[in-house]
């Protein structure tokens, strides 16, 4: 019966990852070399992993928004006849992003295509503020029993207030503070969705009253994750701590994957 109830619950976090609608997105506007706005243009985000394309077109006031975007590498272009094609390439849209891409159109033929490297470090589409651990320090830092969520301290005003002997399915996320708040006050997320497993924003001696954790996240499955310690923007809520969003691995046109053994043994320890 619990080897039943575990399959379950798996299957059940899967159709939630891949049925749940991120929050990644482009936003911006398009104009003409005297600053006048361009309506109807068509804007292209152009998924590089995965050769996914999404189109839509520039409104009357000459703005435009792609909603519900997988993270990844993109390249943006703006297109409309009488004028040269314009790309933004190199963006990476990483956990929670609202991107802002905006075209300055230079008049010619839609055949010539003027290219840029875009330059999207500072997210100015939300109001939240946070630290996005991205893929190169999940994989390479070192994790005491693979468990990447220690590395939730690399953001500023998080706590992780966990030292003891961890293993890579015990959940030690419910030991995270963030900005003085009390642990379990932190809104836990996996792919967009609500990986709580407990009451929300209790507090007490014991752990059972802390937000727990639905899914512990093996590190080989993490591609990156936010800490968002400033949670201004509307999309969160319930807690009244800060969030942290596990954005899990997902295919792309390259055949990828893992392979490791994970043993600890104190005789392997170079101190005894």
């Amino acid at each position: 019966m619990k080897t039943m109830y575990i399959r379950m619950w798996t299957c059940l976090l899967f159709l939630a990852a891949v049925c749940s609608l991120s929050a990644q997105e482009f936003t911006g506007r398009v104009t003409d070399p005297t600053g006048a706005v361009v309506p109807k243009v068509v804007v292209t985000a152009h998924n590089v992993d995965t050769g996914v394309d999404i189109k839509t077109t520039t409104n009357g006031s000459g703005s435009y928004t792609i909603p519900y975007l997988h993270y990844g590498n993109y390249t943006v272009t703006a297109e409309k006849d009488g004028f040269k094609a314009a790309a933004q390439t190199g963006i990476n849209l990483h956990v929670y992003e609202t991107s802002v891409v905006n075209f300055t159109l230079q008049v010619g033929k839609v055949t010539e295509t003027i290219t840029v490297s875009a330059d999207t470090l500072l997210d100015a589409g939300k109001a939240d503020e946070g630290e996005v651990v991205e893929n190169t320090r999940v994989t390479e830092l070192p994790l005491n029993g693979r468990d990447p969520m220690m590395l939730s301290e690399l953001a500023a005003g998080v706590n992780y207030n966990y030292s003891g002997y961890t293993r890579p399915f015990d959940d030690t996320q419910q030991y995270t503070s963030i900005n003085g708040g009390g642990t379990g006050n932190v809104e836990l997320l996996l792919d967009g969705t609500s990986n709580n497993a407990s009451p929300i924003n209790v507090t007490g001696g014991s752990t059972d009253y802390l937000a727990q954790t639905g899914y512990t996240t093996p590190v080989d499955a993490v591609q990156e994750f936010k800490l968002v310690t400033s949670p201004y923007d509307a999309t969160y809520g319930l807690n009244s701590g800060g969030v942290e969003d596990v954005i899990l691995k997902s295919g792309t046109n390259t055949i990828h994957g893992d392979a490791y053994e994970f043993m600890r043994r104190t005789w392997l320890d170079a101190n005894s």
